[in-house]
C-alpha cells in the first residue's frame, strides 16, 4: 500500500519560505552585530557609540566639549540625552578602571 502524501497549498509553502528567509536574515544581522556591535547614536552626523566613547576617553566630559570635537548633538538635538548618559556612564567606568590600577601606598 502506498503512503499518501499530504500536499500543502502553495500559499502555505510560500509563507513558510518567507518566514525562513526572514529568520535567516535576522541571524545574518545578529552575526554581523555580534562581530561589530556599534550603534548609531547621532544620525545627523553619523556618529556611532564607539566614536562618542572614544571622544569621552580623550577628555570630552561635557556635551558642549563633545559638540565642539565631533559635532554630536549639534543639528537636531535628538541624541543629546543619549550622549549625556554615555558621558556619565563612560566617565564612571573610566574612573573606576583607573582607580583599580592605581598603585596603593603601604600604610606606615
Amino acid at each position: 500500500m502506498r503512503a499518501r502524501i499530504a500536499w500543502a497549498p502553495v500559499s502555505v509553502l510560500a509563507e513558510r519560505v518567507r518566514r525562513r528567509y526572514i529568520q535567516i536574515q535576522r541571524m545574518k544581522m545578529a552575526f554581523i552585530l555580534f562581530q561589530d556591535p556599534t550603534v548609531l547614536v547621532c544620525i545627523c552626523k553619523g556618529l556611532s557609540d564607539r566614536r562618542i566613547r572614544e571622544e569621552i576617553r580623550r577628555g570630552c566630559t561635557t556635551l558642549r566639549s563633545l559638540q565642539q570635537s565631533c559635532g554630536a548633538g549639534t543639528d537636531c538635538g535628538q541624541c543629546a540625552r543619549q550622549v549625556r548618559s554615555m558621558i556619565d556612564t563612560t566617565a564612571r567606568t573610566h574612573a573606576r578602571d583607573a582607580g583599580e590600577h592605581r598603585p596603593t601606598m603601604p600604610r606606615t
